[in-house]
């Protein structure tokens, strides 16, 4: 997973797109509010995002950082 996928929570069935991911914390983050993380292990990746997709969302995330 990284940057720009698309995941199914499994525990409360929500679709998020990925922030980042923290994999020596097995962890990860979505956009949107409010801002969160949960464990990449509950995470089941339904849509894997291209390359142009990913660096966009990376982009976009440091302009408003």
């Amino acid at each position: 997973m990284r940057t720009g996928d698309h995941v199914k929570h499994r525990p409360t069935g929500e679709t998020w797109v990925v922030a980042a991911v923290y994999p020596t914390e097995g962890k990860l983050a979505w956009c949107g509010w409010p801002p969160g993380q949960a464990n990449i292990a509950d995470c089941e990746l339904v849509h894997e995002c291209t390359d142009d997709e990913h660096f966009k969302l990376v982009t976009d995330l440091r302009k408003s950082a």
